[in-house]
């Protein structure tokens, strides 16, 4: 979920804000980066996988872009998976589900699951909000 260093050691970010790295190809990814946009703003710093490569060429491989949003924090700490939405939660003032996710293993351990079984199902859901709320944005 996070911690104070990726596999490959700890990543400088140029600046004081967090980093979100994502993968621009799927739809689901598209929409919940919107979603983070539309409500940080410029607050964040929004990559694509193959922009964050280039930036980032420690991370590509083991780190894979392509399940698994990443966050990483002004001071080069790294998150991914649920613990992105929860760390971008705590950043908004709102730290409750980051907390929890800290201090209790069988919450982190679910909310992991929880993003992984979505990850795996991401192209059925993207579908279904297609169908409900119209496409993902294209342009982010």
């Amino acid at each position: 979920m996070g911690g104070e260093c990726p596999p490959v050691g700890c990543l400088p970010v140029d600046g004081d804000k967090p980093v979100l790295l994502y993968d621009g190809d799927c739809g689901l990814c598209r929409r919940v980066v919107g979603w983070i946009r539309g409500r940080a703003g410029d607050r964040i710093i929004y990559l694509r996988n193959k922009t964050a490569v280039q930036k980032f060429p420690d991370l590509h491989p083991p780190t894979p872009l392509s399940t698994s949003v990443i966050l990483l924090d002004a001071n080069g700490s790294f998150h991914q998976g649920m613990g992105v939405l929860f760390k971008i939660f705590a950043l908004w003032g709102t730290p409750f589900l980051w907390n929890l996710s800290r201090s209790s293993g069988v919450f982190r351990w679910g909310s992991e699951r929880l993003y992984r079984i979505l990850a795996v199902l991401r192209p059925f859901v993207s579908k279904v909000l297609d169908v409900l709320l119209g496409p993902p944005p294209e342009d982010l």
